[in-house]
């Protein structure tokens, strides 16, 4: 007797889709139950939009991720404040993630003070580690208590009031330097360029006490101006892509960005190097009887963090 031969192929195709089908259904049943609960503090349910079974919301978390178009984001975000938000505060889930989005600064202030705790940096924070250190923006717990004990007194009101005459300084040479170049004609220059080094200066002036002298360059840019450019590149790239392979895919971006790093990280410490000397001799002269202590005008906030 001949085989049926229609029929067992038949069956295989029937068999195979099945399996997928069953396959489908644990998938999309083990993502509802892996699925955090969006609950807030109070164990209240987080207002948000209804998520897809296994992408989650992820059409809206790329229509408001910032990316080439920062206006385009901006917009996606309050028309889902607008839409989906109570208090200020949306929910989103990407697969089995939750991702909260606050607006309002009530939560804004809960999540930065109140109940910091509750709420630790993730894995975009732990991605500015190597240019940031782990210092207040990046670190958690006790830790981040005691580095933010040290910075409050530096931050003060009268310490950031003294550092006006600073800006005002600054400001005033600039303005001066295009004076100058003008001499009677029309000023041609890039304005982004004078800008960043104008912040610049003013950074490493009340910063840490340091004269960079970027703005003297009459509108060509500082090495100290590229490098930070491309070390605040690299640091958003970062952020936006969080992917642990992509220092392997894009080597030539990582190792700018390392360069970029290492030449800013080199002024850096000479300038802590500079400062912590002159402090030590500033502290023994005192203990001797010496001079006085520095006013709080010509102190940066290097001085200020020194002294706490």
């Amino acid at each position: 007797m001949m085989p049926n031969w229609a029929t067992d192929v038949d069956s295989a195709p029937s068999i195979g889709g099945l399996l997928v089908l069953l396959l489908a259904l644990l998938v999309g049943r083990a993502c509802i139950f892996l699925r955090p609960l969006a609950l807030d503090l109070d164990g209240q349910p987080l207002p948000g939009p209804p998520a897809a079974l296994l992408m989650g919301n992820w059409s809206d978390i790329k229509r408001v991720k910032t990316g080439r178009n920062f206006d385009s984001a901006t917009r996606g975000m309050l028309e889902l404040y607008q839409a989906h938000g109570q208090d200020g505060i949306v929910c989103l889930r990407l697969f089995s993630k939750l991702i909260v989005m606050c607006h309002s600064p009530s939560a804004v202030k809960d999540v930065l003070t109140a109940s910091h705790d509750k709420f630790p940096k993730n894995l975009m924070y732990r991605n500015l580690e190597y240019a940031l250190g782990k210092g207040l923006v990046t670190a958690n717990g006790e830790q981040w208590r005691a580095h933010r004990r040290i910075v409050e007194k530096a931050f003060h009101r009268s310490a950031l009031h003294a550092m006006l005459p600073c800006f005002a300084r600054h400001t005033a040479e600039l303005l001066d330097s295009w004076t100058a170049r003008t001499r009677g004609h029309l000023l041609q220059t890039d304005i982004h360029t004078e800008m960043t080094h104008l912040t610049l200066d003013i950074i490493a002036d009340a910063g840490f006490g340091h004269q960079l002298g970027s703005k003297r360059t009459g509108g060509e840019s500082h090495p100290i101006c590229r490098a930070v450019t491309a070390l605040i590149k690299e640091m958003n790239m970062r952020v936006k892509d969080m992917n642990p392979l992509d220092r392997y895919l894009s080597p030539q971006r990582w190792i700018a960005g390392n360069k970029a790093y290492n030449t800013v990280s080199e002024l850096v410490d000479d300038v802590l190097r500079d400062k912590q000397a002159e402090f030590a001799t500033a502290t023994a002269e005192r203990r001797r009887g010496g001079a006085a202590k520095q006013s709080l005008k010509e102190m940066s906030l290097l001085d200020h963090l020194l002294q706490a």
